[in-house]
């Protein structure tokens, strides 16, 4: 086990120690962890699979960060339907809008971003590999675009069904 290292009390007399064993991996105290969700438990992902779904592009536009993305659908779903030969998933168009956005960081702009391109020549900038709300209103979202930390009012998705593919 690693010594143990603390700080002292604070000036308003509460104890702002932290203690932390050097060479052990820190751990989270409960309270942190209960303000933590993942995007599954956030509503506006019901029936979608954004480990899946392709990011195809990302602009701000008016205090709003918009992801323009290639969703995958999940069974139960609304506009679900059996993907068709050669699909991995059912896939459909839509955008991932963080609302009210009042800090970011980490996202790059696209060009500085390598972009993939699939089969048919479309391209893409990957799958978001994570996607946390860290505390209320504060999320960390991750994928081949970086590591971006926002905060802003409770993402949404809107689906365009014109844009299935």
């Amino acid at each position: 086990m690693g010594r143990k290292l603390s700080t002292e009390e604070g000036i308003d007399g509460r104890n702002k120690s932290a203690s932390l064993d050097v060479g052990v991996s820190p751990r989270r105290s409960m309270s942190s962890l209960e303000a933590m969700r993942d995007w599954t438990t956030i509503s506006s992902f019901d029936r979608l699979d954004l480990t899946e779904s392709f990011v195809l592009s990302w602009t701000a536009d008016n205090g709003d960060l918009l992801f323009e993305v290639d969703f995958a659908l999940a069974e139960g779903h609304p506009d679900y339907r059996q993907p068709r030969l050669g699909e991995l998933a059912c896939f459909t168009r839509g955008t991932l809008k963080f609302p009210n956005v009042r800090s970011m960081a980490g996202l790059p702009p696209m060009a500085e971003v390598r972009p993939a391109f699939d089969a048919s020549g479309e391209i893409d900038y990957g799958h978001f590999d994570s996607f946390v709300e860290v505390a209320s209103g504060q999320f960390e979202v991750s994928g081949d675009f970086g590591v971006l930390r926002l905060e802003s009012d409770e993402p949404t998705v809107a689906v365009h069904i014109e844009g299935r593919k």
